[in-house]
């Protein structure tokens, strides 16, 4: 049995019996009270690593749960007698729930999606589900990790791909994309994953020195090996939509810095390559980001020149032009009149 496994059950051995004290104040599990309401879930206060986990192991109709962070450590034992759902609510950071032994079902978005052993279910934020519990025997971990951790791990090269996309709506904090991923290994076993964790659980249970940056640098290390060891898809609608409001977030960054702005600020802002930009602004605006970036500029001393007493040269500086006979040469050649003609003749 690896360490992970065996942190795992020293916790559930220690479960103590729920009483209504204990359960107001620890809520680790949260039968439905209330289907026309969704409760809003925010990431615990102080947590000092960012992270936290959530434990769910279902034996003889009995369900051990617990919950461990940095400070405090829960772990309590319920009765289920049938099927039991949660109160439906979402999350203000992302929730990584893994498949450890049995199937996990739960109610994303109105939909109805089963996880089985080895795989693993990544929720957005705002995402709205609900967990199903049954008597069936089932091992279930929940991370959360905190938005902050997200922007620090996500600024460190994650591959590119889908899952990237993903996050990077995530940090956008688009509302209006409420998404998961439903990610199944690529190989029958994956060891690796539980080692991760399991390092991720002893480092909170042995909170120490440095506990903080080892944590982010072991999530990183589990958000890489997902992007290189899982399979992961999103519903066409899903992709669809999720790419667009990407591209309308880039573009309202170009045109609020068009200015000033660069490539490469795009690259360390939004964590897409080169290529990525120029194949987005082809496809969004037919044209490359560098003639895209210049009819935004052209356009902006178009407007200054007709609307404002600026001098030329004022106007040359603030549309992020510092060669003037470069910017008299491509002004000329769009609007085939000169600054000064353009402005008399309005």
């Amino acid at each position: 049995m690896n360490s992970f496994r065996r942190i795992m059950d020293s916790i559930y051995q220690n479960c103590i019996p729920v009483t209504h004290e204990n359960e107001t104040t620890n809520r680790l599990m949260h039968p439905e009270y209330d289907d026309s309401y969704t409760e809003i879930k925010s990431f615990p206060e102080a947590q000092l690593a960012e992270i936290f986990f959530i434990g769910w192991s279902i034996r003889e109709g009995q369900l051990g749960a617990f919950s461990l962070s940095p400070d405090n450590t829960t772990s309590l034992r319920y009765g289920l007698t049938n099927t039991l759902k949660t109160q439906r609510h979402t999350h203000n950071y992302l929730e990584l729930a893994y498949v450890l032994e049995g199937e996990f079902c739960q109610n994303i978005q109105g939909r109805d999606v089963c996880f089985h052993k080895g795989e693993c279910c990544l929720i957005d934020t705002n995402c709205t589900h609900q967990d199903y519990l049954t008597a069936k025997d089932a091992r279930v971990i929940f991370l959360g990790i905190s938005n902050h951790i997200f922007n620090k791990v996500l600024s460190e090269n994650i591959p590119e791909g889908i899952l990237t996309e993903f996050f990077g709506t995530a940090l956008l904090s688009q509302k209006e994309v409420m998404q998961y991923l439903h990610l199944r290994p690529k190989e029958e076993e994956d060891e690796r994953i539980e080692t991760i964790l399991g390092s991720l659980l002893d480092e909170l249970i042995h909170l120490d020195v440095g506990s903080e940056y080892i944590c982010r640098g072991l999530v990183k290390r589990l958000l890489w090996h997902l992007c290189l060891a899982y399979d992961f898809s999103l519903s066409k609608e899903q992709t669809k939509e999720m790419n667009v409001l990407i591209g309308d977030e880039i573009l309202r960054y170009i045109r609020e810095h068009e200015a000033d702005i660069s490539i490469q600020d795009l690259v360390l802002k939004f964590h897409y390559n080169e290529d990525y930009f120029n194949r987005l602004l082809k496809k969004r605006e037919g044209v490359t980001y560098s003639a895209y970036l210049q009819n935004l500029r052209l356009e902006k001393a178009r407007e200054l020149l007709e609307d404002s007493s600026l001098s030329i040269e004022e106007i040359i500086d603030q549309c992020g032009y510092h060669n003037k006979g470069f910017f008299y040469k491509i002004f000329v050649e769009k609007y085939k009149m000169t600054p000064a003609k353009l402005r008399d003749s309005k």
